[in-house]
């Protein structure tokens, strides 16, 4: 199995920058040739919101940027979800795969690093 890191978004799409970080982490460790998974945790899902109005607090919209992950080679993304959030209402619905938590245990024992926000 080819060694890959986990990034966790946890938090939601503007309380801390946390969401911002773990996007550029998925960026920063693409661009070093190195496979990267991206697993969307509890209110972490949120990010992916297409009906955020993040301008109105003066921030830009993070479905956006979140939507540029195949772009950059970030193609394996995952949703851990509690919530009752319907995939037609995400961004990247066709390539988010809701997980369970026997997966998303599975994935953070494979991987070879973690990095949670």
């Amino acid at each position: 199995m080819t060694p890959y890191i986990l990034i966790q978004s946890t938090r939601a799409p503007y309380s801390s920058s946390a969401a911002v970080d773990a996007y550029e982490a998925a960026l920063a460790a693409s661009n070093l040739g190195l496979r990267v998974k991206y697993v969307f945790v509890d209110k972490g899902i949120h990010q992916l919101n297409v009906n955020q109005q993040g301008q109105l607090i003066s921030h830009k919209n993070m479905a956006k940027k979140l939507s540029a992950l195949p772009l950059f080679d970030v193609e394996e993304l995952y949703a851990l979800s509690s919530n009752n959030i319907a995939k037609e209402d995400l961004v990247l619905s066709d390539d988010i795969e809701f997980i369970d938590h026997a997966a998303f245990v599975s994935l953070c024992e494979n991987a070879s690093q973690i990095l949670m926000f």
